[in-house]
């Protein structure tokens, strides 16, 4: 090999050096970026707070744009239940609870859409803990426990799992407390991943200076693409919004109505799955919290596409899951009603699926009228009179 001329070397030192510095910025920035998100977090932040302000003060008239994460929705779940008053009637759960909707409720009865999407049962606890810390305990609790989620095998933290144990998805629960930081080179991979860099692309983004409204009755802001501002519900948004009750609105769906339903692409119900037991068991301690806390329970498996039941593993498998929900529910003297394989009955058609397992307000409000009328006898009938006539028709 002939020896590198001194203008190479020279061309050589320069590069790296610019690899190294420009490594070091991106490193800096996300450590910065990583503990502002983090605080961010723990305090629900400015934006975030004055967003749901501005949407509890337009329930009518805003939508909140927000993109779907834990790491978004418990913030915000956490600092909206000292916004939203007393709560009669909690819906919690994973996402496919997104669309239980205030409307299918009689006027005088205060409803609040809890859901978390991709969320452990812990931070469904923490949800209703906030609620009952700020306003106490509901009359009822509806709890959507999708087949799928028991289904899934991956580790379910503790109530006492420790805040910095690796386990937790985001952030730990509020009540531990923030955890003890990593070594910063444990972290490093993180810290310079894809991910980690988007973050904190997307951050300073959000950032940039823009209009800001006071929350005056009936008045929206611009639909720019930011999160945290409240849009005319009733026009259509390239992003998800949040709604006064807590449910959520998908990118392009307007008036109830899913954008392209088309045909479902069966992505999670597949192949060999197993009941996950450490799910079950944080599900039988979160009901037994709940219980405690002198609240009514009816705890239900939405509907799955029936496309899934292509593959001729999965009705088994899901009638297996929902027996070991049942199995859990019962011990605690609850209702539980397993709709997992009943789309049909329903009458949940393809256009009110947005995927296998994500419903319409629609098909939400018929698994409620099922709930009230046919499958919950010790709460079924608390739950009637507190519908709609036309949720009942």
């Amino acid at each position: 090999m002939a020896p590198q001329s001194p203008a190479e070397t020279k061309k050589l030192v320069v590069f790296v050096t610019i690899v190294v510095a420009a490594l070091a910025i991106i490193l800096s920035a996300n450590i910065a970026i990583r503990s502002r998100t983090s605080a961010f977090a723990e305090g629900a932040g400015t934006p975030r707070r004055a967003g749901l302000e501005r949407l509890w003060a337009n329930p009518t008239k805003c939508a909140m744009t927000m993109e779907p994460s834990p790491d978004n929705e418990r913030p915000m779940r956490h600092v909206n239940a000292g916004i939203i008053g007393k709560v009669d009637v909690l819906e919690l759960g994973q996402s496919d609870a997104d669309h239980m909707s205030s409307t299918f409720f009689d006027d005088r009865v205060r409803f609040y859409n809890g859901f978390l999407s991709n969320s452990y049962f812990v931070y469904h606890y923490e949800v209703f803990e906030d609620v009952v810390a700020a306003h106490g305990a509901p009359a009822l609790v509806l709890y959507d426990v999708g087949s799928g989620y028991i289904l899934r095998d991956a580790m379910e933290p503790a109530w006492d799992t420790p805040g910095q144990s690796a386990l937790w998805w985001g952030f730990p629960p509020f009540h531990t407390g923030k955890p003890d930081p990593l070594p910063w080179y444990r972290d490093l991979p993180s810290l310079l991943s894809l991910a980690q860099t988007q973050l904190t692309l997307t951050w300073v983004e959000h950032q940039l200076p823009h209009r800001t409204l006071a929350p005056v009755a009936g008045d929206t802001e611009d639909d720019n693409g930011q999160q945290f501002r409240c849009v005319d519900v009733r026009k259509k948004s390239g992003m998800y919004r949040w709604l006064a009750d807590g449910s959520r609105v998908y990118a392009g769906e307007l008036d109830g109505v899913l954008a392209k339903p088309g045909a479902v692409h069966v992505t999670g119900a597949v192949g060999d799955r197993h009941i996950n037991e450490s799910r079950l068991v944080q599900l039988d301690w979160v009901l037994g919290k709940i219980v405690a806390a002198g609240t009514k329970v009816i705890v239900y498996t939405p509907p799955v596409h029936p496309a899934v039941f292509a593959d001729k593993k999965q009705a088994p498998l899901i009638e297996g899951a929902e027996a070991a929900i049942r199995a859990v529910v019962e011990r605690h003297g609850l209702d539980y009603c397993g709709l997992a394989l009943d789309a049909d009955s329903l009458g949940c058609g393809n256009g009110d699926f947005s995927d296998e397992l994500h419903i319409s307000r629609k098909c939400n409000q018929r698994i409620v009228k099922r709930l009230a009328t046919g499958c919950a006898p010790h709460a079924g009938a608390m739950l009637k009179d507190m519908l709609t006539p036309a949720t009942l028709e």
